[in-house]
């Protein structure tokens, strides 16, 4: 019974010795199968879309066309042909320009760069403490050196 109850936890022990991961073992996973990876990295951040209506810009242009002369039919062959003036025409163009724009946000770029804010402000909020500690020792230093001055002015 003690030889089955060695063996059995010489294979759990062996399992648990063989199962663990290092980051190098799962980088490399993560780079043999990235289709793997790029669905569980769309489903945790996926890509924010904002829409952003455009103002509405009218532009109008007018053209304005003169100086146009036309040919009259002719009434009698031989007759040299009539040019009459017409009247200036005028056309008008109406166009209205609206520019929209789409905001795709990269939400992984996101979340990456808040965990390195927090980061950052940890490591901020840690030297703030070693700077108050050390300026406390200062403190007190600068404090018995003029107790003793005053104490070694006052003996004499």
């Amino acid at each position: 019974m003690r030889a089955y109850f060695n063996i059995g936890m010489s294979i759990v022990l062996l399992m648990c010795l063989f199962s663990c991961t290092t980051e190098r073992k799962a980088t490399n996973w993560m780079i043999t199968h990235p289709e793997v990876l790029s669905s569980i990295c769309a489903a945790e951040y996926p890509v924010k879309t904002e829409y952003i209506k455009g103002e509405e810009i009218t532009r109008i242009d007018t053209t304005i066309i003169s100086e146009y002369s036309i040919p009259c039919p002719e009434i009698k062959p031989g007759v040299d042909k009539v040019y009459v003036k017409c009247p200036p025409s005028k056309t008008i163009i109406k166009e209205i320009i609206r520019i929209d724009t789409i905001i795709k946000e990269n939400t992984a770029k996101v979340s990456s760069l808040g965990y390195q804010l927090s980061k950052q402000i940890k490591l901020a909020e840690e030297e703030e403490h070693k700077r108050k500690k050390l300026q406390t020792i200062l403190l007190i230093a600068i404090a018995l050196i003029i107790v003793e001055t005053f104490f070694l002015v006052s003996r004499r």
